[in-house]
């Protein structure tokens, strides 16, 4: 339908709806703040000028501390439905920083509800929420996690080491997302659930014992269990 448009912006815009599809390159990475340092993620190219934020994450987290609104922050799924990574992305700095804020949940939802492949950003936001010290959070991220693992492409791996990065720095606590993970595995992501534990015990279980870390433990077995059983 597009390609019958006769007018300057009609052929612009059948030209734009043609191209292919860009995967920005989506790197993580420990960015020293004042205060520490943050685990955040960044687009590399392959964004579209239009809709790309060109600052580095240090800059885009200082926004996030000196009081950037955190409802702005939920627009980000609706600027890029089909690039949910991207989004992930962007958000990353208001997932790391503001464990003692008020997050909105709704944001969660609509990463969730994004199109686009599950790859390290989403991963780390996730990681994030789950270990959030609100509870609404935690709950927020669980569902989330139930609706990732119903669509083709979760990847609980990159939530999973993302979990371990952080709790071995001490950014994350465990017990705090043994609840939420639980919660996900009752609505029937056993699998994904499993894939996120197997993912950060091994790096886990080689350091010095963390409170939830056997908590963790039965979670993998039950979790993978259910799976094998579901499976048979």
């Amino acid at each position: 339908g597009a390609d019958r448009l006769a007018s300057p912006a009609g052929r612009a815009f059948a030209a734009w709806v043609d191209r292919e599809p860009a995967d920005p390159e989506i790197r993580v990475e420990e960015v020293p703040l004042h205060q520490g340092t943050a685990r955040l993620a960044t687009v590399g190219a392959g964004l579209p000028d239009e809709v790309a934020d060109r600052r580095q994450p240090r800059e885009r987290a200082r926004v996030v501390q000196y009081g950037w609104p955190g409802q702005q922050f939920a627009l980000w799924p609706m600027v890029l439905p089909s690039h949910r990574e991207v989004a992930a992305a962007y958000l990353s700095p208001q997932m790391a920083i503001r464990d003692t804020g008020n997050l909105g949940t709704t944001t969660l939802a609509g990463l969730a509800a994004a199109d686009g492949p599950h790859g390290p950003a989403m991963g780390l936001v996730l990681a994030y929420t789950l270990g959030n010290h609100r509870n609404e959070v935690r709950i927020a991220a669980a569902d989330a996690l139930l609706t990732l693992a119903a669509r083709p492409g979760f990847d609980g791996a990159a939530v999973g080491v993302h979990v371990a990065a952080l709790a071995v720095d001490g950014r994350l606590k465990l017990n705090r997302i043994v609840a939420p993970l639980t919660e996900a595995m009752r609505g029937g992501a056993h699998r994904a659930v499993a894939e996120v534990t197997a993912a950060c015990l091994p790096a886990l279980q080689a350091g010095r014992a963390r409170p939830g870390l056997k908590d963790l433990v039965r979670l993998d077995e039950t979790a993978r269990d259910r799976a094998v059983s579901i499976d048979r």
